[in-house]
């Protein structure tokens, strides 16, 4: 059940503050150990928030009783990293800071923040009023990794934000729902054109010049172990022509990759969302490509529907943007519409799918794909909390150390940016075991003591 939450004003900013944590209408934050709370900021009319608060106070109970506090602005681009995208990550970063409460200040999607001196100079009353009971601190310092880095807003609507963000060492296009601000959708590393590049749209750019996107690698992690399933029957993909469907298309990031490195590769992508789409033809680089088709179209009623020539590999990846339904939602997990997608499979197909959920969610599609696929193969994200589930439609096992060597034969044949780690992610694939059921193991049980009777 989602927790509820109270707007409180301050100084010309709504707040959105968990109800347990607001009494007579005033924000009550007591100093606790191990206390987190998210609060999200808003200004007037605002349909996202301008800034988002997360208040940790120390592991320490000695540094409890110091009522001390600090605000730490987190630098656009380093969202992602460790240390400000985990709770652990936080609570080190206070220890080292050495305060009672850290107030962290997440920028928000969608607006530009010149320099550090204007975030303080618009937050110094609201974050006051985050400050402990009875705060020790007299002049409340505002601290920041360098500076609160690099953002250009290139195009929003009510709908969805496109930006470009410096992280590290890169400069990237984000494309974000604005029903669900804290997760980007799509997502490319840019650069500078040089004569084969396809130029991007280039007005506000952080980069200055002739702006183009970095197919050779795949940004999200999720997507890299998704293209391991061309490694489970590398033969296919490399001696014949092959045909993919894409069920969740977006801004056509994963299409584009494949198109540039496979020319006997022909993809149809399906996407409920026309103006995701154009977004991705308009901001992302996605190619007029015979080899690429485009449908608009529920993908439930796209597939069966369809009555083609089937499928080599099916990628299903779809997110409806609400960060409390798993991904994909359970209507496109289900036994009849899994049937589907077997029935549009080649004997040899791969059904590869991007599940996000918690322990019961995952299991549950897993067990929907057991009905119908007999050999299941798991692997985990190792810094995002997605896990790619690979449904084999033949019947044969295959161990990871198959799928290693087609990595390895495809990227010396691909040349791809070998920074992407699909070696890795090919070693921690798993082949996922039937779960057995308590009256099927008790049954189990009973079976191996008749055997070693039988035997005595």
């Amino acid at each position: 059940m989602d927790e509820q939450v109270r707007s409180i004003d301050v100084d010309g900013f709504s707040l959105k503050v968990p109800e347990k944590h607001v009494f007579q209408s005033r924000i009550a934050l007591t100093l606790k150990q191990n206390q987190y709370v998210k609060i999200e900021c808003f200004e007037a009319q605002g349909v996202v928030p301008k800034y988002k608060f997360f208040v940790v106070d120390a592991a320490s109970n000695g540094k409890v009783k110091m009522k001390t506090a600090a605000v730490f602005i987190v630098p656009q681009g380093q969202e992602k990293s460790w240390t400000f995208a985990t709770f652990d990550g936080l609570a080190d970063l206070l220890t080292q800071i050495n305060v009672s409460r850290v107030i962290f200040v997440y920028l928000g999607r969608g607006y530009i923040f010149k320099d550090l001196l204007g975030v303080q100079e618009e937050l110094k009353t609201v974050v006051l009023s985050l400050l402990p009971p009875n705060c020790n601190t007299t002049k409340l310092p505002f601290m920041t990794n360098g500076d609160i880095g690099e953002k250009s807003l290139i195009y929003h609507n009510n709908n969805t934000i496109v930006e470009d963000v410096k992280e590290g060492d890169y400069y990237l296009r984000q494309l974000i729902f604005l029903s669900n601000v804290n997760q980007v959708q799509s997502e490319i590393r840019l650069e500078l054109q040089d004569e084969t590049g396809q130029e991007l749209f280039s007005e506000g750019s952080l980069l200055k010049g002739r702006v183009t996107g970095n197919y050779s690698f795949l940004t999200f992690e999720c997507q890299r172990a998704m293209i391991l399933s061309l490694a489970f029957f590398p033969q296919i993909v490399l001696n014949k022509p092959f045909k993919l469907l894409i069920l969740g298309a977006g801004a056509c990031v994963l299409p584009t990759f494949l198109l540039k490195f496979f020319n006997n590769i022909e993809i149809t992508a399906v996407d409920i969302d026309p103006q995701v789409v154009e977004i991705g033809r308009r901001f992302f680089g996605v190619p007029e490509d015979p080899r690429f088709h485009v449908f608009i179209e529920d993908a439930i009623l796209y597939t069966k529907n369809y009555s083609g020539e089937a499928f080599d590999h099916i990628f299903l990846d779809i997110c409806i943007g609400d960060p409390n339904v798993q991904t994909p939602p359970p209507q496109f997990t289900n036994q009849e519409f899994t049937s589907f997608l077997s029935k549009n499979l080649t004997d040899d197909g791969i059904l590869t799918i991007n599940m996000i959920g918690n322990d019961m969610q995952i299991s549950k599609i897993i067990e929907e794909m057991r009905v119908v696929f007999g050999n299941l193969y798991k692997c985990k994200c190792k810094e995002d909390t997605n896990q790619i589930l690979f449904c084999v439609k033949k019947n044969c096992e295959i161990d990871w150390k198959i799928v290693v060597k087609g990595v390895k034969e495809l990227e010396e044949i691909k040349k791809w940016d070998s920074t992407m780690g699909l070696l890795e992610y090919a070693e921690w694939i798993k082949a996922v075991e039937r779960q057995i059921k308590p009256a099927d193991a008790i049954l189990q049980g009973r079976k191996k003591n008749r055997k070693k009777r039988k035997k005595n």
